[in-house]
């Protein structure tokens, strides 16, 4: 009987293990990441806290990235572990060391700091990474059985391991999406220099879209189309002549007809791109209407993806509030009235409440 419960025991522990390593895999998100990593190692040898020290880039230093159900402050926790030679050991040999009483330990050099934290047992696993140590797993015991977590030392280094190489991998990624987002940016900001006009226009309307994508609860995924359909979602005047934009005039109705083919251009450009399919998507249907009399499909209500609804908004406010040849601006107060005002008919009315929310709050500005 207790063979077969021994048995039962390992294979729960080894399903955690391999289903936390699957998982780590798909997270893109370091802290998702370092949160799935505490749980399952909490898990595996009944600690009772945690903690994750990332390495510093380029530097020697860790910093303290979490700490899980701790009762004493994170300064405190950091002064203990790097107070320990066995942290320092654990880097040097770079492997799991095991302390199952760090009162009696001499590795532990700082024994004051030590009983201020209060541990009877204590496990530190280096984050392997393919080059260098990333990060360490502080675990501690304070009461009970540590005879888990010496038994499964190794399990731990080998979960610590795989996730030291999806966080090399989830950090290279926001380094990837970084770069791409400074060019969308840029993008939104070079097709703003084509008209002298909308200098500024399309950081301002993504920062009033992401205000109001906040507001709505919107997730990360959803914030980050958002924005690029923000910055983006005048890309289509690239194709418009540029005695059009920049025209001092009031426009022709050919003239008009030109600038309305944007949205439909703008999508154009942005439809090879596979990762950027709902964006475009979102940039063709920015001029849609809530009642249908927008262009250029003549879409209605939730016909219309939300985040161009948000953008249509986000667009017509930063449009009244600006300078242009062919209007004095309004104060965001007078927009604010202009989109509740035509709540339902040009814009969707939960959005414009929203908008109006956040004006009343103090909260809808740009920075």
């Amino acid at each position: 009987i207790l063979e077969k419960r021994a048995f039962i025991f390992t294979s729960e522990h080894e399903r955690l293990l391999r289903g936390a390593v699957r998982r780590f895999r798909h997270h893109l998100e370091p802290r998702d990441l370092i949160d799935d990593l505490v749980d399952v190692a909490q898990k595996l040898t009944g600690a009772d806290r945690a903690a994750v020290y990332l390495r510093e880039p380029g530097q020697e230093t860790f910093q303290l990235h979490m700490m899980h159900r701790q009762t004493l402050s994170p300064d405190l926790d950091a002064r203990a572990l790097r107070a320990s030679s066995l942290f320092e050991k654990a880097l040097s040999e770079k492997s799991s060391l095991f302390s199952p009483d760090i009162q009696g330990d001499r590795r532990f050099k700082n024994i004051a700091i030590c009983r201020h934290i209060g541990p009877r047992a204590v496990l530190i696993t280096p984050m392997r990474g393919t080059r260098d140590i990333v990060g360490v797993l502080y675990l501690d015991i304070r009461t009970g059985n540590h005879e888990m977590m010496a038994g499964n030392a190794s399990f731990i280094q080998e979960l610590v391991d795989e996730a030291a190489l999806s966080l090399e991998v989830s950090t290279l990624y926001q380094d990837l999406d970084d770069s791409f987002m400074s060019m969308v940016r840029a993008l939104g900001t070079t097709v703003d220099a084509k008209d002298p006009h909308t200098h500024g226009h399309a950081a301002r309307v993504a920062e009033y879209a992401l205000q109001i994508g906040r507001e709505m609860g919107l997730r990360a995924e959803d914030l980050r189309d958002l924005e690029i359909g923000a910055y983006l979602h005048d890309i289509g005047k690239i194709g418009i002549a540029g005695v059009i934009l920049k025209s001092r005039d009031r426009l022709t109705e050919e003239e008009m007809e030109a600038i309305r083919h944007h949205p439909e251009i703008g999508t154009r450009i942005l439809s090879p791109i596979r990762k950027l399919s709902k964006v475009a998507l979102a940039i063709r249907q920015h001029h849609e209407r809530f009642d249908g009399k927008g262009y250029p499909d003549q879409l209605k209500g939730d016909e219309i993806m939300l985040i161009a609804r948000i953008i249509a908004v986000a667009d017509a406010l930063d449009a009244m509030t600006t300078v242009r040849p062919y209007q004095t601006p309004m104060t965001l107060s007078q927009a604010v009235a202009v989109i509740t005002g035509n709540a339902g008919t040009q814009f969707d009315p939960h959005i414009a409440a929203i908008v109006n929310q956040l004006f009343q709050r103090g909260q809808l500005n740009l920075a």
